[in-house]
């Protein structure tokens, strides 16, 4: 789909890394564009309300809104980003942190197509990417605390309401230093440049 990209967040982070917006103070962390050949993946730390170090956005260069608009490359390299987000992320917490990562989910809401099928207005056009949020050993029982009515064990959606709480691991709570240091990292291991703000 054909849209003006100054209207979508996600275009607007890839077409000017450097913004001051998306500074890791701001709770974004720069962009590490993964695909030197094509592929067509970037990959930053993702800045909503509610999360945590670590919590990732995997998103399209171009602009895409359903998984059925990627072409063949971009299919390819999303399973390959996706393993080596996974991997790299347990590394990077078994070095630094020594709290062993024991999840880490994919998710794609898919909320700004659900928004333009039901005629809502949406703040920006949707932009296809996935969220990666990886749930450590010492969250466990913070989890099991707020579970969803209904639920047992740990699931997903604890994961959002654990990092609300204020006996959330403090260091876990995004810091600019913090994420740059996850950022340059990942960067690294990707053997990619991260564009910082």
């Amino acid at each position: 789909m054909l849209i003006d990209q100054t209207q979508c967040d996600a275009c607007k982070l890839l077409l000017h890394p450097s913004h001051p917006e998306h500074r890791p103070s701001k709770g974004g962390g720069g962009i590490i564009l993964l695909d030197s050949n094509g592929g067509g993946w970037a990959l930053n730390h993702y800045a909503g309300s509610g999360v945590y170090l670590g919590w990732m956005a995997l998103l399209t260069v171009g602009h895409k809104e359903q998984i059925s608009d990627l072409d063949s490359l971009e299919l390819m390299s999303l399973g390959t980003h996706l393993q080596r987000v996974d991997q790299y992320l347990r590394d990077y917490w078994e070095q630094v942190f020594h709290d062993p990562i024991e999840q880490i989910y994919a998710i794609c809401f898919m909320e700004g197509l659900h928004d333009q099928i039901s005629g809502e207005p949406t703040p920006s056009p949707w932009h296809l990417h996935f969220h990666l949020i990886p749930r450590f050993k010492s969250m466990d029982q913070l989890m099991r605390e707020h579970q969803v009515t209904g639920s047992s064990g740990i699931n997903a959606w604890n994961i959002y309401k654990a990092a609300k709480r204020a006996d959330f691991p403090v260091e876990y709570i995004p810091k600019e230093e913090t994420i740059r240091g996850l950022m340059v990292y990942l960067a690294g291991r990707f053997g990619a440049l991260l564009h910082l703000g």
